[in-house]
C-alpha cells in the first residue's frame, strides 16, 4: 500500500475549513483500493491518500485533489 499526506497551512482556520469544505464532495465515491480522508487542524488541511492500485492511480488522486484544491483557493481569492 502507497500512502501520500498533503499537509497545506493557510492564512486561517476559516480558508482552511472553506477548503476542505470544497473538496469534500471530491472525496466520495472512490474505487476499490483506495482511501482518501481530509480534515482540517487550525490552520492546516491534511489530506491522506492510501492507495493499493499502483503509483499511477496515486499520482492521477493527488492530481485531481491539489486541482481541486487550486481552483478552490484561486476562487475564495476572486470573491474576496
Amino acid at each position: 500500500m502507497m500512502t501520500a499526506v498533503i499537509r497545506l497551512s493557510f492564512d486561517s482556520p476559516k480558508s482552511a475549513e472553506r477548503t476542505y469544505k470544497a473538496i469534500s464532495p471530491d472525496n466520495t465515491p472512490v474505487p476499490s483500493g483506495l482511501e482518501i480522508s481530509a480534515k482540517t487542524n487550525n490552520k492546516d488541511l491534511v489530506i491522506t491518500v492510501l492507495c493499493e492500485r499502483g503509483i499511477d492511480s496515486l499520482r492521477a488522486t493527488v492530481e485531481d485533489l491539489m486541482s481541486a484544491t487550486d481552483l478552490s483557493i484561486r476562487t475564495a481569492f476572486t470573491v474576496e
